[in-house]
């Protein structure tokens, strides 16, 4: 292998793209926040307490073994979600299932991303605020809603 003139600008660029990739900065990769309680309110472990402490593009999986529930049902209002993208994925089986007590949203996206949901079960939520079209009365997004083996009823 020649090691003349033409190899080392090779070799400075190699070293550029490799020292662009070292220096990405942790926070660009996406974390998996694991829900373990199906309290809704602030507390450790919740479903609102992990929407919360995400960054866009994380996960908040409700699909592990340290969910003890099959219903997580919200009493203190919508959950906003103001990432650009987030993912919310539940047990491949969709036996976890979000739902409200009032008359309020579950979701509300106001990210202009996406919002992936997979494997998860959604019931009741109603906007009490619309007059005409109900815009989002279980699920409104300020950008896309992706469902992937979820279920959404009334």
């Amino acid at each position: 292998m020649s090691t003349g003139p033409l190899c080392a600008p090779l070799k400075q660029i190699a070293a550029c793209f490799c020292a662009a990739f070292a220096l990405t900065p942790a926070s660009a990769l996406a974390n998996t926040l694991i829900v373990t309680s199906c309290a809704d309110d602030a507390g450790a472990g919740t479903l609102r307490n992990q929407i919360a402490g995400a960054t866009s593009t994380d996960t908040i999986d409700l699909s592990t073994a340290q969910l003890k529930c099959s219903t997580i049902t919200l009493t203190a209002g919508e959950i906003g979600i103001p990432q650009e993208t987030l993912t919310l994925r539940g047990p491949a089986d969709r036996t976890v299932a979000i739902t409200t007590t009032g008359t309020n949203r579950l979701l509300n996206h106001t990210g202009g991303g996406h919002l992936n949901i997979e494997y998860l079960a959604f019931s009741g939520g109603y906007y009490a605020g619309f007059t005409g079209d109900a815009k989002g009365g279980c699920i409104v997004s300020g950008g896309s809603v992706y469902l992937k083996h979820a279920i959404v009823t009334q």
